[in-house]
Parts: structure tokens; sequence; C-alpha cells
């Protein structure tokens, strides 16, 4: 409960508009604000909630605190400070001041959300108890979190968080603790600190806050924690499996029932049971009830908390899995100690098999992927079977198969669908799904989809909240994106499969990285969903599939010098043949090699590029024939006119290609794989699939032109967005860009953005010509630079730094596609597509 009395005496604030004097606490997200809560118009990195204040309003705030400008509507009091953010902290600190609050405050890199519920129902039997919901447990989230506080809670059990170095020390001094906990030093926050040495010296100094005579509780098993230091006033308490700890866990057990561990504590044995899973709950039980005891709690008490005090949603929870499986949902949060835990308490428990659904694991800096290989590693030794979602998970896939987990047992995935599939595969009773991942990956969502009921996934599951929806949790490494949804790519290749039906196989064809979409996790998501095939360019888009683990046959379509023959045998890939030196060098590398040289014949049928003459064939074949491991695999072409209105040529190619596949036949070649049919073809003519397919742009979600819709099924998969960097006025006459090629004729609002020709958004002849902000058309202005373009703002109100653009994509009723661009800019949508240079982040 906030009074308006309290709030001006913590703040400091004025009151600049009359309403409610009190609210029944804050709101910070507009999507996520309730009916009676006084509104915090919040300005960060991301985003100014000032903006948002009318979207607040109108889902039943009735208090704004701002430090701009507001106008509300009549009734809805505003609260005016100098800067909410310290406001808050203010108002926090004069809350527990003024009401003489004792507080136990817990830090560390993970348990804490754990230790705190635990603490809390130990101590809420004998006194009312305020702890904050979810993890509001930061320097915005922990004043918030405050603003629930009601007059009778004399007592608050606090977690404290940081991702920034200062961040516990200022909400340590805020809180003053009468205990303190610390749990555990982990991997969690390596983005933000570097080192765990780092971490430690950033969550130890809680300990310097402490109240004279106050209690610290360690966590002795973990060195870091237990090498800290505290002040000499400060009674200091270890917790742990050596026998030297004051609190002594003597032993432990682990069922699906929970944990049963012995105490040695004050002289005495204690014995706690609790439903959490995993023995090294047992520590953080053990935490909590050296905490409790300082505070007076009893031995009854805590023993009954520890009973009925289960799990927090989406750490460690048993649930029902589809076919009477087991899931155990760790879907919260990850860091490789915490993946580590979570695959040691899956080992504990009797399955007849273990699968690990593992998604990114964020904040980890440069130690990314070395420690996602090293939990591929740990999973190797502990499940049966691994799939991964995300790119970063990919690493640990692989790192799972270098170190003997049979390849037939991993899935790499990129789409959430891909991941739920291959855990619902062959899943019986008796096995056990361990789903983990970090807040980005948004694993929550493969964990219902293995609910044995999904409808209770609101009640149960973490992240339920609509907002979350809404929200990104990860940001790209540049303020010019694209956005590329594998689930589009997975439906895609699905519609197709269905499209040509089982007498085809699917070629995704993987050119200029996927059509600017990531050849590899293109790739993977094609291979997961029906393809069978992967085709490239050249062999230097191959390889770097092959480092990547995939191990679906692979073929190079246009040139292969020679001098590349090696490399290409040396890695399984086939090439298109059509020239005899390039036939000779393959079969003296497969002779030098070991191993046999896979080629496709290419026919030239009409399109005037590489291939073989038809009248050529004959001789040619009998020449390619009598060359040793040289092993002809396939015969295709390519059609040039598949996506015109008039088919007639397409046609006349197909007869010539059906001709020209039983000349080969003829000279005694009879190659496994015929294939002719690019997207259009696939889509249109029928007679043209054979055997194999080679969709591209379809892929995509792109039609390949005007003359050729898709299927209603397949939608484009990929948005290009960018920030709005400023917001400017411009006077008549005032130039922008290059060359003074515009010149304002009246008062005009610029904004620049930060995307140019060097990220693929084209110069000339013709630029985009509009991008979307706020949902409607800006059009572009003066010449668009290397890095940077700008548009006229001037008919869309409120536009400001930050604001997102939407180069491709759709924004409220607005949408600009590919074939737009295409068409604005004279070419086609592959261009555009393909064009999109590399250092423009793809995010998945």
């Amino acid at each position: 409960m906030i009074t308006l009395d309290e709030l001006l005496a913590g703040t400091g604030g004025t009151l600049e508009q009359p309403g409610p004097t009190a609210w029944a606490g804050f709101g910070f997200d507009s999507r996520r604000t309730g009916a009676d809560e006084l509104f915090v118009a919040l300005a960060t990195t991301t985003g100014d909630g000032h903006d948002h204040i009318e979207d607040a309003i109108a889902a039943g705030a009735t208090g704004v605190l701002c430090h701009q400008p507001v106008r509300a509507r009549e009734g809805v009091a505003v609260i005016y400070v100098r800067n909410t953010a310290e406001a808050l902290l203010s108002y926090g600190r004069h809350l527990l001041t003024s009401r003489r609050m004792v507080v136990a405050a817990i830090t560390g890199s993970a348990g804490k959300s754990t230790t705190k519920e635990l603490l809390a129902n130990m101590l809420e039997q004998r006194q009312a108890v305020f702890r904050p919901p979810d993890s509001y447990n930061g320097r915005l989230g922990l004043p918030i979190a405050l603003g629930a506080l009601r007059p009778e809670q004399t007592l608050a059990v606090l977690e404290l968080a940081a991702d920034s170095l200062g961040e516990i020390d200022e909400l340590a001094a805020l809180v003053q603790p009468s205990v303190a906990v610390i749990t555990h030093i982990g991997d969690s926050h390596l983005a933000a600190f570097g080192s765990r040495e780092t971490t430690a010296r950033e969550k130890g100094r809680l300990l310097a806050h402490l109240s004279s005579g106050g209690v610290a509780v360690l966590n002795a098993d973990d060195a870091l924690v237990g090498a800290m230091e505290t002040p000499q006033d400060v009674r200091r308490v270890l917790v742990g499996r050596s026998r030297g700890c004051d609190w002594c866990i003597r032993g432990c057990e682990s069922s699906w029932a929970g944990v049963r561990l012995e105490l040695w504590a004050e002289g005495r044995e204690i014995v706690l049971e609790t439903p959490l899973l995993g023995t090294h709950q047992a520590t953080l039980v053990a935490c909590a009830a050296a905490a409790a005891r300082a505070l007076g709690a009893s031995w009854e008490a805590i023993s009954a908390a520890v009973r009925t005090c289960g799990p927090l949603p989406g750490r460690l929870v048993p649930l029902p899995g589809v076919r009477a499986s087991r899931i155990v949902d760790d879907s919260y949060g990850a860091s490789p100690t915490a993946v580590e835990a979570a695959l040691k308490t899956v080992g504990e428990l009797p399955a007849r098999s273990r699968t690990l659904v593992l998604g990114d694991m964020a904040d980890l800096g440069d130690a990314a992927i070395r420690m996602h290989e090293q939990v591929g590693r740990w999973a190797a030794a502990r499940v049966d079977r691994l799939v991964t979602l995300g790119d970063l998970a990919a690493h640990a896939g692989l790192a799972a198969r270098e170190v003997g987990l049979d390849a037939s047992r991993i899935t790499i995935c990129h789409a959430p669908s891909d991941a739920i599939a291959a855990a619902r595969r062959d899943v019986g009773e008796g096995d056990v799904i361990l789903v983990k991942g970090s807040a980005a990956s948004r694993m929550e969502e493969v964990v219902r989809a293995l609910m044995a009921t999904p409808t209770d996934a609101p009640r149960l599951l973490a992240r339920q909240h609509r907002a979350y929806g809404l929200a990104h949790t990860a940001m790209p490494e540049r303020p010019a994106w694209l956005e590329i949804d594998m689930e589009a790519v997975a439906e895609n290749v699905r519609t197709l499969r269905a499209l040509v039906g089982p007498s085809a196989g699917i070629m995704a064809v993987l050119k200029a990285d996927g059509y600017g979409h990531g050849a590899v996790r293109v790739g993977r998501t094609a291979l997961n969903n029906g393809a069978t095939w992967l085709a490239v360019a050249s062999l230097n888009e191959a390889l770097p599939l092959r480092e990547a683990g995939l191990q679906a046959p692979i073929l190079v379509l246009g040139y292969l010098p020679p001098w590349q023959a090696r490399a290409a045998v040396q890695h399984s890939v086939a090439v298109a043949l059509y020239d005899l030196r390039v036939a000779r060098a393959l079969s003296a590398a497969s002779q030098d090699v070991g191993r046999p040289a896979m080629a496709h014949i290419k026919i030239e049928t009409g399109m005037g590029r590489l291939g073989v003459q038809p009248e050529d064939l004959a001789a040619f074949a009998q020449e390619v024939g009598a060359m040793p491991g040289l092993v002809v695999d396939g015969v295709f072409s390519h059609l040039s006119t598949a996506d015109e209105d008039d088919l007639n040529y397409a046609l006349w190619q197909i007869e010539r290609f059906d001709r020209a596949v039983a000349v080969l036949r003829a000279a005694g070649i009879a190659p496994c794989w015929v294939h002719l049919a690019n997207s259009a073809a696939t889509i249109r003519l029928p007679q043209s699939r054979y055997n194999l397919v080679r969709p591209g742009i379809a892929l995509y979600g792109l039609a390949p032109s005007a003359a050729t819709p898709l299927p209603t099924d397949l939608r484009p998969a990929l948005s290009f967005k960018c920030q709005v960097a400023q917001v400017r006025a411009v006077a008549p006459g005032t130039a922008v860009g290059y060359g003074r090629t515009y010149i304002a004729t009246q008062a005009r609002h610029i904004a620049v953005i930060p995307v140019g020709y060097a990220d693929g958004f084209r110069r000339g002849p013709s630029n985009w010509g509009h991008v979307l902000v706020h949902g409607q058309r800006a059009p572009i202005i003066g010449q668009v630079c290397m890095d940077q373009t700008m548009i006229d703002v001037s008919e869309i109100a409120g536009v400001r730094a930050g604001d997102t653009v939407v180069l491709i994509g759709r924004q409220g009723d607005e949408a600009i596609t590919v074939e737009d661009v295409a068409a604005r800019l004279g070419t086609i949508s592959y261009e555009v597509v393909a064009a999109i240079l590399a250092r423009v982040p793809r995010m998945a």
C-alpha cells in the first residue's frame, strides 16, 4: 500500500494534479499495470515510461510518478520528482527506516528466490513478513516491490541482484540488513562482471552493510563465499558439508518426493524434509534455517515450513508430461552451474531414460561458446538424449557428439516446434525430460507443449503474463538488425514437403548464407522438417555447414575449380559436374583421400549458364563413367522461366531434360537423384519434380515472382528493423544529407536512423522510398549514407530516439514486404534479402 503522504515524504516530490491518495502498489510496465496502481514513468536505456502513461491509465492506473511534464485525465494524481529512478530508491529507504523494518537480505548467483521463499515461510508463523513477488530484486525492482508493503508487516525478506558494479552496495545501503545470506557464486553474470572473482566481490559487498550485531550466513561449500570477509561486530555462520561448519549437512537423500537432509546445528541433529528436488537444495534449506534461527524462528516452524514450501515456477518443478512421462521444468533461467545442478538432480532420480532440452544460456560474455560446450560434455555423460534450441545451445550439441553421445541421440534445433517434436519423439512412461534455458529462450513454451495438460500452464509455469509475449529480453549487437522467424522456416519446409508428397525429396537451397537468413540455422531447420539434401553455390558455403556438424548430403550448384576437388572429397561434398578437368581432379582426389567423389551432372537445357550440352552428353558420360572413384549420384538442370506467366519455354526445357536423362541412362549411368524444379517449378509444375526438388526463395516465405503466388501456408521469415537515433526540427531552407539533394521547403521534423547502404539498404539508383515508424510510412529524404539515413517524421506524432523503425515487415496496420522493396528498387526479392550485409546481426 502506497500513501500519498509517505510518497511525498520519501521522494521529495510535488503533487501536480490531485487524485487518489493511496494506491495498491507501483506499476512500471503499462502492459502489466493493474487497477488502482501508481504508474512510475521510468526512463531506461531501452525505453521511456513517459511515452506509455496513457496506456497505463487506460489499464487502471490512478496515479503517475514522473519527471517530465505530464497531462493526465482529471481524477488521476500526478506526482512530479526530479528523477523517478532515484525517487524510488529514496522512497524505499524512507519506508524501511520510518517503519523500522527488520531486514533479511539474500544474494548470490543462484538460489536467491528459493532461499527467500523458504526463509519467509519459516518466519511468517510468528509475525507478518514482507517478501517481494517474483524476482523484484534490482535497483528498480526492489523499491517497486516495496510499494506493496503493508503496515502490519515488520520484517522483510529481500533478495538483492546486480548486473552492474556497485549495485549491491547501493541496495544493501538501502535495506540495512540484520541478517545476510550469500548462497553461491557462479557464472550467471560473466557478461557484466567478467569473472567469478569479480562477481564474488560485488555480491560480498552485502556483508559490509550488516547492522552491528547482525548475522552473516555463508555457503562454505563455495570457496569464494566461504572466504568472504565480514565486519568484526557481525556473527559469521558457515553452512556446508564440511565438519568444520557451524551448520553441517551430514546426510542427504533425494527422491521424486523431494530431499531429506540431516543437519548438525546448535549442538544437535536435525532432520528436515523438503519437496524441493535435488540434493543441492539442501544448502539453501540449511542457509534459510540458519537465518531463520538468527531471527527467532522455532525449530517446529522451520520444519513445518520446509515440508510445505514447494518449488517456484520454472525452478526444478516436476510436472506430468505427455504419454505418462515426467517433465522437470527448470526453465526460469540458466547458467552452466545451474545446468550442472539440474543434470545431477535428474541423475539422482529413477527414470527409464533422461532427455535434456537445452536453450541458450545468456549473459556469459566471451565465455559463452566455451561454456555451452562444457554443458554439452556434462550432458553427454548424464542423459540419454540431448535436444538443443538456439544458436549458442547448438555448441552444446556438437560438444556432446565429440565426446561420444551418439549423433542419433542429439537433435540441434532453431525452431521451438522442432525442439518440442524431438523431445516428444518416442517418449513414454518412466521417461524424464529436463527443460532448461535462460529467460530469452522462452523455454517455458517448450514445457507447455510437453505437459500432459497444457491448460494448466498459466497456473504452473513461469512468465505466463501476456506482457512477456510482447517484450524483447535480448538486444541486438547494433541498432539495425534482422529478426529471423525460424518457426516460419520450419512451417514453410513442412508445407513444401506436403506439397510435393512422398515421391520427391527436398533439397534446401542455402546460397548466399541462406538468402541472408543464416545458412546453418536454416539448414538444420530444413533437415529437421523433412529436407534430405542441402545445396549451396560454392564450396566455401558448404564447409561452414560441415564445421557446424551438418552431416546431410550437400551439393555445390556452381563452379568448383579443380584445385578445390580434394577439399570437396575430404568433406563429402557433392559437386556439379560439367567439365572434364573437374572430373579428372575429383577422380584423382578420390584416390588420394580414399573415399568416393560424389557428383551430379549438370545439363544445359536452355538456361544458357553452366552445363553439358545435350549433344555432348553421351561422350561426356562415357568418359566420366570410366574414371575411378568418381560416382555420378545425380543429374540436374535449371529452369529459366518457371516463374513467368508463359510456361511454354519451361515445358520445352523439361522435355529436353527428359531426353538428356534418357541418354545418360543409355550410357550406363543411372543417377539416384534427378532434379530440375526450383521454387517456382516446385509450386507450379508437378511434372518437374522427379524424385528431388530444389526450393530456395520459397523456403523463406518469399514469392519467386508476381506470376508465382505462394501457397497460403508459406509466410515470410525475415523482418528488418532499426531504431531512431535522433529527431530534430529543421527550418525552411535547411539542407539534409550529401550533395544537398534535399532542402526543406517548410519546417520539418527529421529523424536519423542508423542504417545505410553498407547494410544493404540501397542508395541508388532508387532507394527504399519509405520506412515504418509508429505504424505509419515515413519518406526517406536526401541521399542514403553508408551508415545512416534520414527520414521525414513530420506527420507522425511523438517520434523520439529509441523508437523502432521497420524497413521490412509489419508495424501496426502497415507493412513493407520484400516484394514491395524489390518493386521500388527495380529488382527481385532474391537480391533484396541476399544483399543485406553480414554486419547486420541476425536475431532468431
